[in-house]
């Protein structure tokens, strides 16, 4: 049985589910009534905070801060969300910008940590085959905070113990608070996009605008689909068609892709993504070069390195393949 780590961000870099809380972060902020002496706010807490300020700003200047007030039983400052109005008598009028600072107990977690301990398992955090997990990371997207898991095949025993994982194969959703989106209380049943063949949901990226990309290089549908956070239960619109694709990465409008992976082979390509399907490469590196990582099976990734260059990583078992390169922004391995 695998189990999914948290490992990306700092603000999910701490969550042994029973012991403590998550390293606290506001999202989802949103005004849901303007207008008079006061102002409805909505935002969602990944964990319980002990104080909460709301900042004001007329550009990047500070106006004022408004303590947002903890309501019966500190139910404002609960894990979760929440809609509050906030007194705004003293706000002169005009347009501002906003933002919540979320306050909360240390938890003294500075390093990643097991969301969950086996057998425990029922909560939803492990996985019977689990092939990519990603976090929305962009703070202008509406679905900043999510985390996406796909499971590549239906769940099963896990090989000789009495645990077992049922889920269906597909992509799962997680709340930035660990919840799972619409309310699946046991998450049996993955998103599939309307694409069939066991091993089909492989490795994850997320674009700026909170679309989630998943490869695959199942015969029946080899290539790269993309889900609409807004309406996962709707068939996954084709990006890339015919292609076996093993690993993925999205970098502003282009898509990266670790293809054809075969002993000693596999390519390194870029596609432009502004339309839906892709444009033709727009870039190839042939990795089968020594000096570049072998790509001889499935278990690579491709990730952008923020500056320009990329990091390429796969499993193997002999000395002589590369196991993790680095290409700088010229495409040159250093």
């Amino acid at each position: 049985m695998k189990k999914i780590l948290s490992c990306v961000m700092a603000f999910l870099a701490a969550v042994t589910l029973y012991a403590t809380d998550l390293n606290i972060y506001a999202s989802g902020l949103k005004v849901t009534t303007a207008g008079g002496t006061t102002a409805g706010i909505q935002y969602t807490l990944n964990a319980p905070a002990t104080s909460l300020d709301l900042k004001i700003l007329d550009g990047s200047t500070l106006v004022t801060t408004i303590a947002i007030p903890a309501g019966d039983a500190n139910v404002n400052y609960a894990k979760g969300t929440h809609n509050v109005s906030i007194d705004i008598t003293e706000l002169a009028e005009g347009s501002y910008n906003w933002a919540i600072v979320a306050n909360a107990a240390a938890n003294g977690l500075e390093a990643p940590a097991e969301i969950d301990t086996y057998p425990l398992g029922t909560e939803g955090y492990s996985y019977y085959s689990p092939q990519g997990v990603a976090v929305d990371n962009n703070f202008e997207s509406e679905y900043f905070g999510r985390i996406y898991v796909s499971q590549s095949l239906n769940g099963g025993d896990d090989g000789g113990s009495d645990f077992t994982k049922v889920q269906a194969r597909g992509i799962y959703i997680y709340n930035p608070d660990l919840t799972f989106v619409n309310g699946q209380s046991t998450a049996v049943t993955g998103y599939d996009g309307g694409l069939p063949g066991t091993g089909t949901f492989k490795r994850l990226a997320i674009d700026a605008a909170g679309n989630v990309y998943v490869c695959t290089t199942n015969d029946s549908n080899k290539g790269v689909y993309r889900m609409d956070p807004a309406n996962p239960t709707a068939n996954f619109a084709t990006v890339l068609s015919n292609k076996s694709v093993n690993a993925i990465d999205v970098i502003g409008s282009t898509l990266r892709t670790l293809e054809n992976i075969g002993v000693g082979t596999g390519t390194l390509n870029a596609y432009d993504i502004s339309t839906i399907p892709a444009g033709d490469a727009i870039s190839s590196v042939s990795t089968s070069e020594t000096s570049y990582i072998y790509f001889a099976n499935g278990n690579c990734s491709v990730q952008d390195d923020k500056h320009g260059g990329l990091w390429l990583a796969e499993y193997r078992g002999r000395a002589d393949y590369h196991m993790l390169v680095h290409l700088n922004a010229l495409g040159e391995q250093d």
